[in-house]
């Protein structure tokens, strides 16, 4: 997000010709405002999931609530970013629901073609 960002700010013409710099200075204060959850992510994607089967792993609290909000102020921060470059406004949920579909669909495909071919 953060990169995204600075490239938005960097050429605001053609990456956020929507967004003013108070727009953009919001999205920066947001991403700032969990940046101690985002390293905790990290060391945790970093020291227990890549590296599962070492003897010596931080307890690295990462409670469910903290996740699922972060998840949350995410899509929130994609949105506005994405409604800095672009009008329309399709939200990153109605995004996913639709990428679901697309992709069970596929997969439905494949299985078929599997089944008789």
């Amino acid at each position: 997000m953060h990169n995204l960002l600075i490239k938005a700010r960097n050429n605001p013409i053609e990456l956020a010709p929507y967004a003013t710099q108070d727009s953009l200075e919001d999205i920066q204060v947001r991403i700032l405002e969990n940046i101690e959850l985002l390293n905790r992510l990290k060391r945790y994607r970093d020291k227990r999931l890549l590296h599962f089967d070492s003897t010596e792993m931080d307890n690295i609290e990462l409670p469910s609530e903290d996740v699922n909000a972060l998840v949350e102020e995410t899509k929130s921060i994609f949105n506005a970013l994405k409604f800095s470059h672009v009008v329309e406004h399709e939200r990153f949920d109605d995004i996913m629901v639709d990428v679901n579909i697309r992709t069970s669909q596929v997969i439905k495909l494949i299985s078929s073609t599997d089944k008789h071919g």
